[in-house]
């Protein structure tokens, strides 16, 4: 009879056991795969968090930078008192001008008015506008034979004898109101001397001397005797002068000394 041989203890614990191994193999081995997929995903769940906290960092830090770049709001109770401050000063402002401008109108006034009372108030002296012989006199009522119409009519002026081109002057200061060429007496000039007078230059020989509006002196040449009137060709050359006083005709000897 052969004699058994003797087996190793760990054989026979794996033959007669090797089911009980088997299992636990396979639940140490489902265990590892469990515990290696939760491993995974709690360091996947943990990196995540890291983007997420930097992503809102960054966001956090463009709010910061927007906020500090708006500007603050003021209070509108102070805005309202800047505003009505503003409006004030302006007012304060426009007032302040209106004033000057007013008291500037009437120191104008007070000047044109204290020159208008001493226009008013000056003396007129009348003069002769030119040195020569009365060649025809003022006649208002009577009436004067014309050589020129060949009938009797009024002479609402003088004519003084005078060689033409003889300087004619401004019997009183004055301004010049009209310069015109008269179809009756030729080139005219009229000068408004205040208070109501003025003279009437006519048969002149150019009125390229003084102009409308021009201010002139007592005595100033402001054309020359010619031989423009037609109503007059026939006479002498002369200065046919007019002198009105509230617009009615006057006898310029009266008042011309």
């Amino acid at each position: 009879m052969r004699k058994r041989k003797k087996r190793n203890w760990l054989v026979e614990l794996y033959e007669d056991n090797k089911l009980y191994i088997w299992v636990v193999v396979g639940v140490l081995v489902i265990s590892g795969v469990t515990i290696g997929i939760t491993v995974g995903t709690t360091n996947n769940s943990q990196i995540v968090p890291n983007v997420d906290i930097s992503y809102t960092n960054e966001e956090e830090n463009i709010g910061t930078t927007e906020t500090n770049t708006i500007p603050v709001k003021e209070n509108k109770n102070e805005k309202t008192e800047k505003e009505d401050n503003k409006i004030t000063h302006s007012q304060k402002s426009n007032t302040s001008n209106e004033k000057n401008y007013t008291e500037e109108i009437k120191e104008e006034n007070i000047v044109t008015n204290e020159e208008k009372e001493k226009e008013e108030n000056r003396k007129l002296e009348f003069i002769m506008p030119l040195d020569g012989q009365i060649a025809k006199n003022f006649s208002d009522d009577t009436l004067i034979y014309s050589n020129t119409l060949e009938e009797w009519v009024n002479h609402t002026g003088i004519d003084i004898k005078a060689e033409k081109a003889i300087p004619v002057k401004a019997i009183e200061a004055g301004i010049v109101i009209g310069v015109k060429q008269d179809p009756r007496y030729g080139y005219t000039i009229i000068i408004d001397h205040g208070q109501g007078y003025k003279s009437i230059y006519c048969n002149l020989s150019t009125l390229d001397m003084v102009h409308e509006g021009k201010t002139v002196e007592k005595g100033q040449v402001i054309s020359g005797v010619g031989d423009t009137a037609l109503f007059e060709i026939k006479d002498d050359t002369h200065l046919h002068l007019e002198i009105m006083y509230n617009d009615e005709y006057i006898n310029p000897l009266d008042i011309i000394k």
